[in-house]
């Protein structure tokens, strides 16, 4: 029998409070709820960051055999004056990172897609279940000068995985 998969948000310094997640907005807030507050300024000059985003695939039932091959990529594209990075790395204090890009990222969201995803480390086997991920999905969103005011459209992003 196939297993059930969600996807989870992780929060708070440590990575303790988790939530199943379907869509989430990037915000000045270590949360994922998807209203119009603590939204990032559009800066004059420079780039403002969100706070930085942690996810993971999760079995909420056990795999028939094996989970693994977890990748995740974007549809192609991003407004203008929207950066986005992403990452397979260990937690990060989401409110550490709100005035430079996490680490020595790129803006490089649009560079994964269906052919060329991003590989995330881990499997899962029965009978466990849990998080499938050795580390987390990172993702980290940068405004630039050139970016429009209001709510931008939403983007698809999708994490794959093999299951046998």
């Amino acid at each position: 029998m196939a297993a059930t998969t969600t996807i989870k948000s992780y929060h708070g310094s440590t990575g303790a409070t988790t939530a199943d997640v379907t869509a989430a907005r990037f915000k000045l807030a270590d949360n994922d709820t998807a209203d119009t507050n603590n939204r990032i300024p559009i800066p004059a000059s420079g780039t403002n960051y969100s706070y930085v985003k942690h996810f993971a695939l999760n079995c909420s039932t056990s795999p028939s055999s094996l989970i693994d091959t977890v990748q995740a990529y974007g549809d192609g594209g991003l407004a203008t004056g929207v950066q986005m990075f992403m990452q397979d790395h260990a937690y990060t204090d989401p409110t550490s990172q709100t005035t430079t890009a996490l680490g020595s990222w790129t803006n490089n969201y649009t560079t994964y897609t269906s052919s060329a995803p991003l590989s995330l480390a881990g499997s899962i086997s029965n009978p466990s279940t849990g998080k499938i991920q050795t580390n987390y999905l990172q993702m980290q969103m940068g405004i630039i000068s050139t970016a429009s005011a209001g709510v931008m459209s939403s983007e698809t992003l999708t994490i794959s995985y093999l299951e046998s």
